[in-house]
């Protein structure tokens, strides 16, 4: 993952299929995702396991320029 960091965050919800991108104003969901979407190179969940809830993880541009 040279020139990139990962970002990932476990969070209790159990949203069936995982988090969506919401590109509705009205929507209260998944506004957030719209600016990890538009920041990263790459992103996606996973389940976490044990039914503990999701992981939703980023890859973001890192280190100096070329």
């Amino acid at each position: 993952l040279e020139g990139r960091l990962r970002i990932a965050v476990q969070d209790q919800g159990h949203q069936p299929g995982g988090p969506q991108l919401c590109r509705t104003a009205d929507d209260e969901h998944g506004r957030g995702l719209l600016l990890v979407d538009a920041m990263s190179s790459a992103w996606g969940s996973r389940d976490a396991g044990n039914g503990s809830g999701r992981i939703v993880w980023a890859e973001l541009p890192h280190g100096t320029e070329r």
